[in-house]
């Protein structure tokens, strides 16, 4: 009788699957670095050098992505099962599968950051994108815990596993939509400082999320999970506290950074006293795209263009900067 079971991958042969994955996270680095050097590059074209803060945290945050996830990924494929794939019916093809996608969303991270081209010289930042992709990028987490650790490993008690596995990356999923919520409810998305704290809301998510897996030791105990929990050789209940101060505060920054609504409400004695009569603005389509995709508020864009007709006699402007594109009252 022949055994068609796969045997044990021998110390002499690679594991392509960590192999492959490994290369993926080459590229994702390579791109990093080809994207910071064209927001260099484009500095020199940009109006407001203020608004490079916005993308240089975009490209931060993936760095910290891609590095923080390389580390976690790598001491897990130092300890894997030792199953080399043969067919895609296997979990570790479906765990590769994971592995794919959650590379792919770091790559997606990478080109979010903003930066001048050549045809134009305004940034418009915005964390929609980061906030959003990060969820994801836990979700994932979430679904490459109960595969791995729970289907692949099949420990004693699998649902007492679960809970146990998946606490970290189920509490940063909340904490991320905290984050996703808070920024989509802004009233000016697109404000630099607003960006930057978004970023670093996140960052102390992606910190705080290598923390939370110090409760996976607690929680075992507790819940008799009878599952094989690695000593964390840090002090992961410092870096908790630390993580959870900095996302308080980037979360209350970002909501206090925002522009004051007093310069949008002109009293009506100032309006009367202005002998300018605003008879046409022009709204191009960059206008009206930043407030399709949420960038910009309609009113935010109004109240800018109002006031540079106002002040400037300029009917045609950039609707967040407000500066002159062409034409005057």
């Amino acid at each position: 009788m022949v055994d068609n079971a796969p045997a044990p991958m021998s110390p002499s042969r690679p594991n392509l699957r960590h192999m492959f994955v490994g290369m993926l996270f080459a590229l994702t680095a390579s791109q990093i670095a080809i994207s910071t050097v064209e927001l260099l590059r484009g500095m020199s074209a940009i109006d407001d050098v203020a608004t490079v803060w916005a993308p240089a945290a975009h490209l931060i945050l993936a760095l910290l992505v891609l590095t923080t996830s390389w580390v976690g990924w790598s001491a897990t494929a130092a300890v894997a099962v030792p199953e080399q794939l043969e067919h895609v019916f296997q979990w570790p093809h479906f765990v590769l599968i994971l592995d794919v996608i959650l590379v792919i969303i770091y790559y997606m991270i990478t080109l979010s950051a903003e930066y001048a081209p050549s045809q134009t010289s305004q940034i418009v930042p915005s964390a929609m994108d980061e906030t959003t992709l990060v969820v994801l990028i836990f979700t994932a987490y979430f679904l490459w815990d109960i595969l791995h650790d729970v289907l692949m490993l099949r420990p004693t008690h699998p649902i007492r596993a679960a809970v146990v596995q998946t606490s970290a990356s189920l509490a940063s999923i909340g904490l991320a939509m905290l984050v996703w919520w808070n920024y989509r409810t802004l009233a000016v998305p697109n404000h630099v400082t607003s960006v930057v704290f978004a970023d670093l809301a996140l960052i102390s998510l992606l910190f705080g999320f290598r923390a939370l897996k110090g409760l996976e030791i607690p929680l075992n105990r507790i819940l008799v999970a009878n599952v094989e929990t690695k000593d964390r050789d840090y002090n992961w209940r410092l870096w908790l506290v630390v993580c959870g101060v900095v996302l308080i505060f980037a979360l209350t920054a970002m909501n206090l950074c925002q522009p004051t609504q007093a310069k949008d409400v002109v009293p009506d004695t100032a309006r009367s006293s202005n002998p300018r009569v605003i008879k046409t603005i022009f709204v191009d389509g960059e206008g009206l795209l930043l407030v399709l995709e949420r960038d910009l508020a309609f009113r935010g864009m109004i109240d800018v263009m109002v006031e540079a007709a106002e002040t400037s006699s300029l009917v045609y402007v950039h609707p967040i900067s407000g500066t002159r594109k062409g034409g005057t009252v």
